[in-house]
């Protein structure tokens, strides 16, 4: 939120009407991203070039069974 604020407004400002401090906003935009970001980015990555090798034909239940059989962890497995 702070960053599309930051366009129009100071970040000081941003940080004082959404009360967080400045230190803690840099200390979080500084930030690597977490594994479990990385691995979603990645998993996002996979489900679209399936969905466009497919020509946009497969639907969640194929590409997570494609997925699936690749050794990826998704959706709900009963």
């Amino acid at each position: 939120m702070i960053e599309k604020l930051s366009v129009e407004f100071p970040i000081k400002e941003c940080c004082v009407a959404l009360r967080v401090s400045r230190s803690g906003y840099y200390r979080w935009a500084a930030d690597e991203p977490s594994l479990r970001t990385k691995a979603n980015a990645e998993l996002i990555k996979q489900i679209r070039r399936l969905y466009t090798e497919h020509k946009g034909r497969y639907g969640s239940p194929r590409i997570s069974a494609v997925l699936r059989k690749r050794e990826w962890a998704v959706g709900k497995i009963a």
